[in-house]
C-alpha cells in the first residue's frame, strides 16, 4: 500500500519516555537518513503555532532517481492521555491538512498515528469525520458522535480512550458548527448588502453627473458675466475717450 500523506497527533517522546521513533531526519542534523533499503530526505519543514509541516523525499538506495513525495504533519501540541487546550487549533490544522490533500493527486487515505494508536488517533479521525459531515450537509445536519465512535472501534479496538477526549470531540464539534454559522451570517448578509451597493455606486455616478452639468452651467454663467462686464467696461472707457477728444477740440477753437 502507497500512501502521500502522515498525521502525527503527539511528540516522538514525552516525559522522557519515546512515543515514536522518528522516521524522518532531524532538520538540524544530517537532511537525510537511511533506513534499510530506503533513503528518507527532509526537503523543507514549516513550523506553525501547534503543530509542523514536513516535506519528505523517499527513494531506493540502488535506485534513487526514482522518488516519492511524502507529506508528514505533527501536531505538537496534544498530550498523551489528554487532550489540546484549544479546539480551534486543532481544527485549523485539519483544515490545512485537508486542503493539502486535495490538491495531491490520487492521494488516497491519510495514515493516522500516535504512539498506542488509539487515543489521540481516534480522537481526531472522529473530529474529521463529523466536521467532513457538516460540511457536506450542513449545520443543521444528523450529528451522533457516539454513534461516530463506536463506528470507528468497531475498526479497531479501544478509539477515543478517555472522558477527556470523548469530550473534547463535543467541544471541537461545537466549536466548528458555530463557526460555520457565523460564517454563513457574514455571507448571507453580505449577499444582502450587494445590491444596495450597486445602488449607491448608480447614485454617486448620477450625482457626479448632476454635479458636473451643474459646476458646468455655473461656469458659463461666470463666464458669460464677466465678458458682459468687460464689453460693458470697454464701453464706458470708449465714451470716456470721445468725450475728452471733444473737449480738446473745442478748447483749440
Amino acid at each position: 500500500m502507497w500512501v502521500s500523506s502522515l498525521l502525527t497527533p503527539g511528540t516522538s517522546s514525552e516525559e522522557w519516555e519515546t512515543k515514536c521513533v522518528p522516521y524522518w531526519p532531524d532538520p538540524n542534523a544530517n537532511r537525510r537518513k537511511d533506513f534499510g533499503r530506503f533513503w528518507v530526505e527532509l526537503s523543507s519543514e514549516r513550523e506553525c503555532r501547534d503543530y509542523l509541516f514536513r516535506n519528505l523525499r523517499l527513494s531506493l538506495m540502488e535506485n534513487v532517481e526514482e522518488t516519492r513525495e511524502i507529506y508528514h504533519y505533527q501536531y505538537t501540541m496534544w498530550p498523551d492521555h489528554g487532550v489540546p487546550s484549544d479546539p480551534g487549533g486543532v481544527l485549523n490544522f485539519l483544515q490545512e491538512v485537508n486542503g493539502v490533500q486535495e490538491k495531491i493527486p490520487n492521494a488516497g487515505p491519510i495514515i493516522v498515528h500516535c504512539s498506542a494508536g488509539i487515543g489521540r488517533t481516534g480522537t481526531i479521525i472522529v473530529i474529521d469525520m463529523l466536521v467532513d459531515v457538516i460540511q457536506t450537509k450542513g449545520v443543521d445536519s444528523d450529528i451522533d458522535v457516539q454513534k461516530t465512535i463506536q463506528m470507528v472501534r468497531d475498526q479497531r479496538s479501544g478509539m477515543v480512550q478517555t472522558e477527556a477526549q470523548y469530550k473534547f470531540i463535543y467541544l471541537a464539534i461545537a466549536h466548528f458548527i458555530d463557526f460555520e454559522k457565523q460564517r454563513l451570517k457574514v455571507l448571507e448578509n453580505s449577499k444582502q448588502t450587494e445590491p444596495e451597493y450597486g445602488n449607491l455606486s448608480v447614485s454617486m455616478t448620477k450625482m457626479k453627473v448632476t454635479q458636473s452639468s451643474s459646476k458646468k452651467e455655473q461656469e458659463e454663467t461666470l463666464y458669460e458675466n464677466l465678458n458682459k462686464r468687460k464689453e460693458k467696461k470697454e464701453t464706458v472707457k470708449k465714451k470716456i475717450s470721445e468725450e475728452k477728444k471733444s473737449r480738446s477740440s473745442l478748447k483749440k477753437k
